[in-house]
């Protein structure tokens, strides 16, 4: 899927990839980001887009303060003064939002989560 182009023409990103397969709902996206479409071997880069969403697998805490708040996980960030459920809940859905990414594996350092994501092998 074509996402679009920036800065002149120069920077296409292209979404290749939604996730967690199989949820119907989109908690991530991953695509590439080509920075020269005209020069083939020009440099390349991984986009991961992460969105707080609920798909009905997030843990029962995270579920719980969802069901007492009807716009988590999309609360106005008006109010900066998050009490310790609202920032426990949020916290917890982005670990979980990661994990999925990851497929609950562990990266030593975020270059290698990039390398694996680019791969496919981090959600595969």
């Amino acid at each position: 899927m074509y996402c679009g182009k920036f800065e002149f023409g120069c920077v296409t990103a292209v979404i290749e990839t939604f996730g967690p397969a199989g949820s119907g709902v989109a908690r991530w996206a991953v695509g590439t980001i080509r920075y020269s479409p005209e020069v083939p071997d020009a440099d390349t880069g991984v986009l991961v887009y992460l969105k707080p969403t609920l798909i009905g697998d997030e843990p029962v805490d995270v579920a719980n303060y969802a069901r007492t708040h009807a716009a988590f996980p999309q609360e106005s960030t008006v109010n900066q003064w998050f009490d310790t459920p609202q920032f426990e809940s949020y916290r917890m859905l982005g670990l979980h939002t990661v994990a999925s990414l990851c497929g609950n594996r562990r990266f030593a350092t975020v270059t290698d989560l990039c390398l694996a994501v680019r791969e496919g092998a981090a959600y595969a």
